[in-house]
């Protein structure tokens, strides 16, 4: 067998690195992507009325091919917002990307930061030990009654210890999911 060397391009005519048919960078649609996304709800819409009519109908053939083409229309419709979220995702990522943000980059960063509020939730409970071991205060009324306020003081840290640490994480994977949107989708071009 031989092969030749070919040069093979799988995209739309005129296609360019970089440019966008249907949405701009700011997420914003052109007005080819406006078009196309209200022939795709128009043609859900459609579907969907046509489908509830041949319902009514009861002729089972009308059902049937009512009913694909209803499950294909909400199948593009689908796609398309999922295409133009991906987009939206990517637009996020290249920001970050250009900052100087890479994901690995984004895992160290926050993994310092999660170690800062390790250390400064071990100082503040090193300091209440401190406190509690010079006297005992308790609380005297409320729903902690009988606890000593180093011990509510060191649940009150934890807390807040806790959803700082969920934020941290929250944020690290918001940005990650972008970037790998940006990798994915710059990979993709062509």
């Amino acid at each position: 067998m031989t092969y030749e060397d070919y040069l093979c391009h799988h995209g739309v005519l005129g296609q360019k690195w970089g440019v966008r048919r249907y949405q701009n960078y700011d997420g914003t649609y052109t007005k080819k992507g406006m078009e196309r996304y209200k022939k795709s709800q128009a043609r859900y819409d459609k579907a969907k009325t046509d489908l509830k009519s041949a319902r009514k109908s009861g002729d089972k053939e009308k059902i049937k091919s009512a009913k694909k083409e209803y499950l294909n229309a909400r199948y593009q419709n689908i796609r398309n917002k999922k295409q133009l979220k991906r987009d939206y995702l990517a637009d996020q990522g290249k920001e970050l990307y250009s900052e100087g943000k890479t994901i690995t980059g984004n895992n160290a960063k926050y993994a310092w930061l999660q170690a800062g509020l390790f250390g400064a939730n071990l100082a503040g409970h090193l300091a209440l030990q401190k406190m509690a071991d010079n006297g005992h205060h308790y609380i005297m009324s409320g729903p902690l009654a009988g606890e000593s306020a180093e011990v509510v003081a060191s649940h009150v840290m934890n807390g807040a210890a806790f959803v700082a640490s969920a934020g941290l994480e929250v944020n690290r994977v918001k940005e990650n999911n972008r970037l790998r949107a940006y990798y994915g989708h710059s990979s993709n071009k062509g």
